[in-house]
C-alpha cells in the first residue's frame, strides 16, 4: 500500500498554567438526614486557555503572541455544591404499611452554584491586560434522585427516578462577548445596507430565484424595504439565540438495578 505525503501540526509547549485553590467541606450525618455542603474557592492563570489559543489569534495574523498571565477561560473563582440525603432507617416507624413504603428507600437532593466563566470583550482583545476581565452570569442547578429498593430472597431489585433540573433553571453556559447575554450579539442588520434598498427592476418578486414566501408578510408577490429587513433580523436573531448556549430543561429518567 503506498504512503502518500500528508500534512501534520507540531506542538512546542512553550505556555503554562497555573491553578490554586482550596475547597472547605462541612458534613453532618443523622440516622435519617446526610447533608454535604462543600465550597471550592480557586484561581486559573497562565498564558493560553488552550492549544490553538496564540495561533488563531496572533500568529496566523503575522502577530508575535504575549506571554502575560491572565484569568483562563476555565477560572471559575467560587463553586458550591450541597447534597441533601434522606434515607430512612429498616422498620423506622413501628407502622407496617408505612415502613413497608419506606425501607430501603432514599431521596437525594443535589444542588451546585458556581461563577459564570470569563471572557473578552472584541474590543480588548489587543490589551492582554482586559483579557478575561468579564463574567457571564453565574450558573446554577438542582437534581432529584429517588430510589426504592425490594429484596426477593438473595436477589434485590431497586427502582430508581431522577429529576434534573428540578427547578426548571435556564441556565446560561455561553455568552455572545459583543454583548454578554446569551441571545443577542448586539450585531443586528444594518437597515442602511444596500440590499434592503433594491427597487423598480431589481426588487424581489414572486417567480425571482431568491423569493421566498415566509419574507412576504402580506403575500402580495413583492417583497418591500420593510420586509427584506424584518426577515433578516429574524433570521439573525433566530440563529444567534442558540440552544447550545444553554442548559437543558427540566427532564426524568427512569431505571432499575438487580443485584445479587
Amino acid at each position: 500500500m503506498p504512503f502518500l505525503p500528508k500534512r501534520y501540526v507540531s506542538y512546542a509547549n512553550v505556555d503554562y498554567a497555573r491553578l490554586t485553590g482550596a475547597e472547605f467541606i462541612v458534613e453532618v450525618r443523622r440516622p435519617w438526614l446526610g447533608t454535604r455542603l462543600s465550597y471550592t474557592r480557586s484561581w486559573a492563570f497562565g498564558t493560553s486557555s488552550h492549544a490553538n489559543q496564540h495561533y488563531y489569534d496572533f500568529l496566523l495574523r503575522g502577530d508575535t503572541a504575549p506571554m502575560v498571565e491572565y484569568p483562563l477561560d476555565f477560572d471559575q473563582r467560587n463553586r458550591f455544591f450541597l447534597e441533601i440525603g434522606l434515607t430512612p432507617p429498616e422498620r423506622a416507624t413501628g407502622i407496617g404499611w408505612l415502613d413497608l413504603a419506606l425501607d430501603r428507600s432514599a431521596l437525594h437532593l443535589l444542588g451546585y452554584l458556581g461563577n459564570g466563566f470569563p471572557y473578552t470583550e472584541p474590543q480588548e482583545k489587543r490589551d492582554p491586560k482586559t483579557w478575561n476581565t468579564r463574567l457571564s452570569p453565574w450558573r446554577s442547578n438542582v437534581d432529584a434522585v429517588a430510589t426504592k429498593g425490594f429484596r426477593f430472597g438473595r436477589v434485590e431489585l431497586s427502582f430508581i427516578a431522577e429529576l434534573l433540573n428540578v427547578l426548571d433553571i435556564r441556565d446560561i453556559l455561553y455568552v455572545y462577548p459583543t454583548s454578554g447575554k446569551p441571545n443577542t450579539d448586539n450585531q443586528a442588520p444594518n437597515r442602511a445596507d444596500p440590499m434592503f434598498w433594491r427597487t423598480g427592476e431589481n426588487a424581489m418578486r414572486f417567480g425571482d430565484p431568491d423569493y421566498d414566501p415566509r419574507r412576504d408578510l402580506n403575500h402580495d408577490g413583492f417583497l418591500t424595504q420593510y420586509e427584506e429587513y424584518f426577515a433578516t433580523w429574524r433570521y439573525h436573531r433566530a440563529s444567534i439565540d442558540w440552544v447550545n448556549n444553554y442548559g437543558p430543561p427540566r427532564r426524568a429518567r427512569l431505571g432499575f438495578e438487580i443485584g445479587w
